[in-house]
């Protein structure tokens, strides 16, 4: 018998079991550090993320799909970069409320990236 559909909720509680302190601060020397909001809501067939294509006018990943966010500016915290750089990318603010994250920052391809990912 098939596994339920994954929900926004679960994914929600998921996320909120993990999640690391709210004021969480890039501490890697020499990182480069970005942070993005994964985006969860329930679609037909359960839980959907969404996803952005980068535009074809970047100097570096021209076309890649990728998560909303972007670099952090000097004294940002990952939560204060994903709420600044993730809306306008795509059209939306998270609903009050619905921020699951953030979870503990990874490293990214290349070993020098580190990204904080929020989970809203």
């Amino acid at each position: 018998m098939p596994s339920p559909p994954l929900t926004s909720a679960t994914v929600a509680a998921a996320v909120a079991a993990r999640s690391a302190p709210c004021d969480l601060e890039p501490g890697f020397a020499d990182a480069r550090h970005s942070a993005i909001l994964a985006v969860v809501a329930d679609g037909l067939d359960g839980a959907e993320v969404l996803l952005t294509r980068r535009s074809m006018n970047m100097r570096s990943h021209r076309g890649e799909v990728s998560f909303p966010g972007g670099r952090l500016d000097p004294g940002e915290t990952y939560v204060e970069a994903a709420l600044r750089a993730g809306p306008p990318e795509v059209g939306r603010a998270p609903r009050a409320g619905g921020v699951g994250g953030p979870v503990d920052p990874i490293r990214a391809r290349g070993g020098r990236p580190r990204v904080g990912p929020l989970v809203g």
